[in-house]
């Protein structure tokens, strides 16, 4: 081989691997679309159910932090790395909406729509005794319990330790404990109940979670989305928890 063809076939090498090499850097260093994951939606208050401007929504997960405040629609678009993320949504340093692991591994959209609710009342207004389950009633000694079960509040429910990092939340008006079985209720006080798990979640007139085999069951004006941005309305339905997943019941 002449030389002059030999310095060809070395530049021509040179070259493509200099292509090679930037285009490697950019699918690597530069895509950050690869890695990350979009969640958007509307923030609206009840019972008005009127877009909110200038809540701020924070995400929380693991070594990172990051929030974004809705728009004068109410809207709001923030993007993350891959990963599972707690979601909270305030005003003026007043907490107003809360939901546990959100969990994404792969790149995709996710809407979030968020209805906030007006601050909890005085408990102590609403609950002056406690009746107990045998008819007799608790005047004393009440406990946090039993402030939630007659004035409402938030549980966050944690899984048995099977290997998932979620845990299902639920907002409600009252409650009422019974064996395995937690009856959550609403009222137009506090709106429906709301429940979260991952990216499932739903508002209803009537929530049971029963912990031994791990199944809710709403009933009454439920609306259920599941993170694809529709949302669906039945009479009742019900799923099951399982391996991180809501599986709805046939």
């Amino acid at each position: 081989m002449s030389t002059s063809r030999s310095k060809f076939a070395i530049r021509s090498l040179l070259v493509f691997l200099a292509a090679w090499t930037g285009l490697f850097a950019q699918l690597t260093a530069g895509s950050v679309h690869t890695g990350s994951f979009t969640v958007t939606g509307v923030v609206r208050s009840y019972p008005a159910n009127s877009s909110s401007a200038g809540v701020k929504l924070e995400f929380v997960g693991k070594n990172i932090k990051k929030y974004v405040v809705s728009n004068a629609k109410g809207a709001y678009r923030i993007q993350l790395p891959l990963g599972a993320y707690t979601m909270n949504v305030s005003t003026a340093g007043v907490d107003l909406y809360q939901r546990p692991i959100l969990r994404v591994l792969s790149p995709r959209t996710i809407v979030v729509d968020v209805t906030t609710y007006p601050p909890d009342p005085d408990c102590d207004t609403i609950v002056s005794s406690v009746t107990l389950p045998d008819g007799t009633t608790k005047t004393q000694g009440l406990t946090v319990d039993d402030y939630k079960d007659s004035c409402g509040g938030s549980d966050e429910l944690k899984q048995p330790s099977d290997g998932t990092p979620f845990s299902l939340y639920v907002r409600y008006s009252s409650r009422r404990r019974a064996d395995d079985e937690v009856i959550y209720s609403s009222d137009r006080r506090r709106g429906p109940v709301f429940a979260a798990y991952n990216l499932l979640s739903l508002e209803a007139d009537s929530v049971v979670y029963d912990s031994k085999t791990r199944t809710i069951t709403a009933t009454g004006n439920v609306a259920m989305a599941d993170g694809s941005g529709k949302t669906q309305h039945f009479d009742s339905i019900g799923f099951r928890i399982e391996d991180g997943h809501a599986i709805i019941l046939k």
